[in-house]
């Protein structure tokens, strides 16, 4: 989201403490969208100073700044120097998908923010904190101080919010399938041995409403062959999704016969093996062999072969559907 001054004028912040500015500070007339921001800070002893005098009043009392705060980078390594290490253990997918959201000015300013506890130590807000500090983005946050250092073991103790969940609010169907369906396309589209990162719930459902269609397509096989063969969902679905490319009817009559069982060219047809080998339970802890297999398979039967592999060798890059 851009940064603008009252006017709508662009007030654009890359890592600097703080971006000078004609008429001294821009105080409250700093706006992240429609939402006005509280203090602005020129120079690094002036917020340390408005920190400090912060964490003194919330030895008193728990009290949260009436407009949220613009964090610079240099602001979010003044924070994380009072991360005492009571915190959760860094999580390293948390902190990437805040940067995506800030590099691609998706951010959302909400009330889970930054807080510091009666002793003056940050209990909440270290992974959005690392994100601004490693993306060199600025972003609005709520801040709150004096909170209680027992509720440091409470927050975020409460069932989260899932991809899963976001694309069933969106009203997508099969939706369960269709999030691992748009996490294992991630995982292949990027190169499946660099695991790039669990995408977030807000990233997913852009992505599903970016090509809907097809991918509800591709999550409604997936489903269907699943509830045959007692399978991952999510792996047919996401292979489906590759064979879409190709004739309708074909794709129909492939899944048919992988699903029911009939139709095929013989013993050894690689359809066949597949269905075999996944009744038999083959992939029980395989992540995306699965879907590498289906790929070959589907080859091999466009090409008209009773016999041959449908084995993908996992060590080569991921079967294009021909």
């Amino acid at each position: 989201m851009m940064f603008t001054d009252p006017n709508g004028n662009p007030q654009i912040h890359n890592g600097e403490f703080s971006r000078n500015h004609p008429g001294g500070s821009l105080g409250r007339a700093m706006f992240y969208g429609d939402l006005a921001v509280g203090q602005r800070f020129q120079h690094e002893p002036e917020f340390r100073q408005w920190l400090v005098n912060r964490i003194e009043l919330g030895k008193d009392r728990f009290f949260n700044e009436s407009v949220p705060l613009l964090v610079t980078p240099r602001m979010a390594e003044i924070m994380l120097e009072r991360n005492a290490g009571n915190n959760r253990k860094i999580r390293v997918n948390n902190v990437d998908g805040f940067v995506r959201a800030l590099q691609a000015g998706k951010w959302v300013v909400h009330s889970h923010g930054i807080s510091f506890n009666e002793k003056g130590e940050l209990d909440n807000g270290q992974h959005r904190l690392i994100a601004i500090s490693k993306s060199n983005v600025a972003a609005a946050m709520s801040i709150a101080f004096g909170q209680s250092a027992q509720a440091t073991y409470v927050i975020d103790t409460g069932t989260k919010k899932t991809a899963k969940d976001a694309l069933r609010h969106a009203g997508f169907p099969n939706y369960v399938t269709l999030s691992g369906l748009i996490q294992l396309k991630r995982m292949i589209d990027d190169g499946y041995r660099s695991r790039t990162g669990i995408l977030t719930g807000e990233e997913v459902l852009e992505i599903a409403e970016s090509d809907r269609e097809r991918l509800c397509d591709a999550a409604a096989i997936g489903c269907r062959v699943a509830g045959s063969l007692k399978c991952s969902g999510s792996q047919i679905g996401v292979a489906a999704y590759y064979i879409l490319a190709h004739e309708p009817d074909k794709v129909t009559a492939f899944f048919d016969r992988l699903s029911l069982g009939n139709g095929f060219l013989g013993d050894m047809d690689p359809t066949r093996t597949l269905r075999d080998r996944i009744l038999q339970g083959k992939y029980k802890h395989e992540r995306i062999q699965m879907a590498g297999d289906v790929v070959m398979a589907w080859n091999q039967w466009r090409r008209g072969r009773k016999t041959g592999s449908s084995k993908w060798p996992i060590n080569v890059e991921f079967p294009k559907a021909i």
